[in-house]
């Protein structure tokens, strides 16, 4: 995990998902996500191959995606295998994004 983030997590949702995300991009890409705690709030947080920033944070219940600092999407947390395969895909191939001429 990130140097800012301990070495455990309470929060099996953010494990679940950063396990996931790290299998999907190992596939195809070199990507390290860095897991943080700032205020409270967990993320993963990562640069894609076409340098965008991504951020995925955990909110109470929510997980919240952020796309070069735009958030882009909302799930509910406990849907942390739909997330890392959403934002998987948006790194292959952008459509979500692009649509939102982001």
């Amino acid at each position: 995990m990130g140097e800012t983030h301990p070495n455990k997590t309470d929060n099996r949702y953010f494990k679940r998902a950063c396990d996931r995300l790290e299998r999907l991009l190992s596939v195809d890409f070199e990507v390290a996500i860095e897991c943080r705690r700032d205020n409270g709030v967990e993320s993963l947080n990562f640069k894609d191959p076409r340098d965008h920033t991504w951020k995925i944070a955990f909110v109470e219940a929510e997980a919240i995606v952020h796309f070069d600092g735009n958030e882009v999407f909302i799930f509910d947390e406990s849907e942390s295998l739909h997330i890392a395969e959403f934002v998987s895909k948006e790194v292959i191939d952008p459509r979500f994004t692009r649509t939102l001429g982001i």
